[in-house]
């Protein structure tokens, strides 16, 4: 397999009391997989820091969504961003990709850039 890509995609479902919900039940489900070398990705529900937490004690790394919700911690993120923008990520860690898809007579542009939570100055409760 030396040189091949491997991909892996896990479903899962887990039944939870009427009273648990996404925040309870997220842990519970990653408790259930073999996550060492994975990146993990979750919506904006499950942006917890025991989450991250559970996450990196298992060896892997995470995409977290952040929204406004997280009003501080979102606007330090945002500011950042808009900075490194601003000055072309100069000597800066990042990634980016850009697509460009056609269809239901409409054109959508996608831009993502990506940074290591290493270049980011501290953060809002990082260290919670």
């Amino acid at each position: 397999m030396h040189g091949r890509l491997i991909y892996r995609l896990v479903l899962l479902v887990l039944k939870q009391d009427d009273k648990s919900n996404e925040i309870t039940a997220i842990p519970a489900l990653l408790e259930l997989l073999d996550m060492a070398g994975c990146i993990i990705t979750i919506d904006a529900m499950g942006t917890q820091t025991t989450i991250a937490s559970q996450i990196l004690n298992a060896k892997a790394d995470y995409v977290l969504a952040l929204k406004g919700n997280h009003p501080t911690l979102y606007r330090q993120v945002k500011n950042c961003f808009e900075q490194q923008l601003y000055q072309g990520f100069k000597g800066i860690i990042h990634s980016y990709d850009k697509r460009v898809e056609k269809g239901h007579h409409r054109t959508e542009k996608r831009q993502i850039w990506c940074l290591p939570i290493s270049q980011l100055q501290t953060l809002h409760n990082q260290d919670n």
